[in-house]
C-alpha cells in the first residue's frame, strides 16, 4: 500500500488521545527507531473527517510493518524483547496482597500450587458453529487466544452446563497432560502491573495517537501472552490449569493445544 504525502498535513489529531499509562519507561530499549513506521504517516487514523475504509487500511498497514519488525521470519518474538522480559522486574501484586519485585516468569511461578496429572473430557464454548467446524478440522490456534485470567490458553468447563452459560455451540475434548492449580486471577495481576505498556515502550512504539496505541497495545499483548504461554508449557511443563475464573467456581485454561484431542460438537 501506497501512504502519500497529503498524510503528512493532518496531523494535529494524534495529540487528542494518550495511550495507557504505565508506571515508568523501562530502563533500556530496543534500539530500533529507526525500523519503525513515521507515526506521522498514519496521522489520518485518528482524523475523524478521514473515509472509514481508508483508515482500515493505514491501520492494516501499520499493524503489517509493527510485526515484521518485532517477529522473526518463524512468527516468534524478537530474541531482544524476550531477553528484555526474561530480566525486567516489576511491582506485581502477590497472593497475600502485596506487591513484590519480580520478572514475569517468577510471578509465574509464584502463582502455582500445586502440578499433577490430568485425563478427562471438558467443554468449550464457541460463538459459531463455523468456528467449532475450523476447530474440528485444524485444531485449536494459540493465535486466536484471547481470555487470561488464568493464563492465556484456551478455555473450558467441567461440565456440558457451564459451558453452555456462554453460548448453545459447544465443543467436547479429551484434555490430557500435567494439570496446575494457579492462584485466581493471576495473570491478570501480572499485566495490571504495566508489562504491556512497558514492552510498547521498549519497542518505541507511539503512546500519543489512539488507533496506532490500540494496535501496538495488541501485538505487546500477544508477545506477552505467548512468552508467558511458552514458559508455562515449554520450561515449566505444564499442560494447563484450573482455578476460579470469576463467573463459575473453576474452570480449566488449556495452554497447550498438543493436549487436546478428540474434538466433537456436543
Amino acid at each position: 500500500m501506497n501512504i502519500s504525502a497529503c498524510n503528512l498535513g493532518i496531523y494535529s489529531s494524534m495529540n487528542s488521545f494518550k495511550g495507557t499509562a504505565v508506571q515508568a519507561a523501562p530502563k533500556r530499549t530496543m534500539g530500533i527507531e529507526r525500523e519503525l513506521p513515521n507515526p506521522y504517516l498514519y496521522a489520518d487514523c485518528d482524523n475523524f473527517n478521514f473515509p472509514y475504509h481508508k483508515k482500515e487500511e493505514l491501520i492494516a498497514d501499520y499493524r503489517t510493518k509493527i510485526k515484521k519488525v518485532i517477529f522473526d521470519s518463524e512468527g516468534k518474538p524478537d530474541k531482544r524483547i524476550t531477553d528484555f522480559l526474561d530480566n525486567q522486574k516489576f511491582e506485581i501484586e502477590t497472593a497475600s496482597g502485596t506487591k513484590k519485585s519480580m520478572t514475569v516468569k517468577e510471578a509465574i511461578k509464584s502463582s502455582v500450587r500445586e502440578v499433577h496429572d490430568f485425563n478427562a473430557d471438558l467443554f468449550h464454548a464457541t460463538g459459531w458453529r463455523e468456528i467449532g467446524e475450523d476447530i474440528i478440522r485444524n485444531g485449536f490456534d494459540p493465535d486466536k487466544i484471547s481470555r487470561t485470567k488464568l493464563g492465556p490458553g484456551f478455555y473450558f468447563s467441567g461440565g456440558e452446563g457451564g459451558a453452555r452459560e456462554y453460548s448453545n455451540c459447544v465443543l467436547r475434548a479429551k484434555c490430557e497432560g500435567k494439570c496446575a492449580n494457579v492462584e485466581p486471577s493471576f495473570f491478570e495481576k501480572i499485566t495490571s502491573a504495566g508489562v504491556i505498556g512497558y514492552l510498547q515502550d521498549f519497542i518505541g512504539l507511539p503512546h500519543d495517537s489512539y488507533s496506532l496505541n490500540n494496535v501496538s497495545y495488541e501485538l505487546c499483548a500477544k508477545i506477552f501472552n505467548e512468552y508467558a504461554r511458552h514458559y508455562l508449557v515449554d520450561e515449566l511443563g505444564i499442560d494447563m490449569a484450573y482455578g476460579s475464573s470469576g463467573r463459575f467456581e473453576t474452570c480449566f485454561a488449556v495452554y497447550n493445544p498438543k493436549s487436546i484431542s478428540n474434538i466433537r460438537f456436543v
